[in-house]
């Protein structure tokens, strides 16, 4: 959703704003953003441009854009006070010195992109609720720079990391369970690298959108021909050429649709997917710095075995889940509960009630309660692969451990 109408409608409908109100809050924005103070906006240019009567300039895109993300991440609600909070970040004052906040240069670029990298990577170890405020702030500060180095050499670098911070705090809300704010980041992200033609970024988002649209996540279900049409699309701009980790990741997330498509050809179509992430990840001279930071075998393993659940192959994703159970680190704790999750509903393909309802329960007692994600999964898995059993002992004694955890389960 990045057409300026449409837009404006979600800042009206969830604000309640007036048009009038509307105005003065375009021009507070443009003075946030320090940009030129809007000449001739009024109630009547708004109505048109919400009627669809009137294109607005690139000017007023942005700032409409602008202001829709912070309407939209407001709703969002603030996090409680934890740690992370306490930690250096970008968001801090101490960070930028003060030249920094009247302009932009190359080796002020390199050093915000490795802290921005750097905090990218904690994702798949901390819960998502330690990371979204912070990397909110990440994306106040990167906001503020770009609208003031805008006319600068260094200024479509400071774009393109200000997009990837936006795509991150989009991937967090969506792990909090916070769908309107992760749509809201993903169309900021989107807006700025369709302005940069940033293939990359534009990639990076559509991935993280197909979440929201998989039948694998418990969102619309019939989703899956849209997650395939956002993949496809995400795979042809990551290309050949591009960062090897992100073609890793833009394959792996087909394979699992196309595997969840039950597709005439699904299990083939997953498998070479499979098969060609393998070898982008071999190409790969060493380690993401950044988000794709977990990127490796046995990630593209699990990635397997989720793919032979899906298909109906418990026996082989058994043998597969284990493996990377036993291999992969304690404290890569939301990872293991995915995991274990996928092995449960493996082992309720076979029958084998009582070692489903285990892994489910250790998977309940891995992670943070604040990874909606990760619950919604064992959620899922409940209701979809063990619904057959409801009455059976270790069932209910899984049913009243997700009561006193996350509430009632699904009927």
């Amino acid at each position: 959703m990045d057409e300026p109408d449409r837009l404006l409608h979600a800042i009206l409908d969830l604000t309640g704003w007036t048009h009038a109100r509307l105005v003065h809050e375009l021009r507070r924005t443009a003075l946030l953003l320090r940009e030129p103070a809007p000449v001739g906006l009024n109630v009547v240019t708004v109505n048109r441009w919400k009627q669809g009567r009137q294109s607005p300039s690139g000017y007023y895109r942005r700032l409409i854009r602008h202001l829709y993300v912070s309407t939209h991440q407001s709703a969002v609600g603030c996090d409680e006070v934890d740690p992370m909070k306490r930690r250096p970040s970008l968001a801090s004052s101490t960070f930028l010195p003060a030249p920094a906040r009247l302009g932009f240069d190359g080796r002020l670029a390199d050093s915000l992109a490795e802290v921005v990298h750097g905090h990218a990577r904690l994702w798949y170890a901390l819960p998502p609720s330690a990371l979204l405020s912070p990397t909110r702030g990440q994306l106040g500060v990167l906001n503020d720079l770009r609208a003031v180095s805008r006319q600068g050499p260094a200024a479509p670098r400071l774009a393109g990391l200000t997009g990837h911070v936006a795509a991150l705090a989009g991937w967090l809300s969506w792990l909090s369970g916070h769908r309107q704010g992760a749509s809201a980041y993903y169309t900021f992200a989107h807006g700025l690298a369709g302005e940069l033609r940033d293939d990359r970024t534009q990639a990076f988002v559509l991935v993280l959108r197909s979440f929201m649209c998989s039948d694998h996540f418990r969102s619309e279900k019939g989703g899956a021909s849209r997650a395939l049409a956002l993949l496809d699309r995400a795979v042809e701009l990551a290309g050949t050429e591009g960062p090897p980790h992100l073609r890793v990741f833009a394959l792996a997330r087909r394979a699992e649709e196309h595997a969840i498509s039950r597709a005439s050809g699904a299990a083939l179509a997953a498998g070479r997917d499979l098969d060609l992430a393998e070898r982008a990840l071999a190409g790969a001279r060493a380690p993401d710095p950044g988000f794709f930071g977990y990127l490796d075998r046995d990630r593209l393993a699990g990635c397997r075995g989720t793919c032979a659940v899906v298909l109906g192959q418990p026996g082989e994703a058994v043998a597969m889940l284990t493996g990377v159970l036993d291999s992969t680190p304690d404290e890569l704790a939301a990872e293991r509960s995915i995991l274990m999750t996928d092995l449960a509903a493996a082992y309720a393909q076979q029958a084998e009630v009582a070692r489903a309802c285990d892994a489910l329960s250790r998977s309940l007692a891995l992670g943070a309660a604040g990874d909606a994600n990760r619950i919604e999964r064992i959620l899922a898995v409940r209701h979809s692969a063990l619904s057959r059993w409801s009455d059976a002992p270790e069932v209910r004694r899984l049913d009243e451990q997700l009561r006193e955890a996350i509430g009632p389960t699904p009927a």
